[in-house]
């Protein structure tokens, strides 16, 4: 599911400042600017939507997305 999310997130982010930094166990983070931060976390909650549902079919996805000016915990 992570690895299709990613593949989504390239296509999304291209053209724009977002940009894939890291990734740990299943989250991603992206670092975009300030203007951009709310359109990258729809597409990252929306790319990693799609993913799962291609593999998870009877379960509702839940995904959650946070904007922070810095790493956190």
């Amino acid at each position: 599911i992570l690895k299709k999310a990613l593949r989504l997130l390239t296509d999304e982010f291209r053209g724009t400042s977002a940009k894939l930094v890291n990734i740990v166990h299943d989250e991603i983070i992206v670092e975009a600017n300030e203007a951009e931060a709310e359109s990258a976390a729809e597409k990252l909650e929306r790319a990693m939507v799609r993913a799962a549902e291609e593999f998870v079919k009877k379960v509702p996805i839940k995904v959650d997305v946070k904007i922070s000016g810095e790493w956190a915990k």
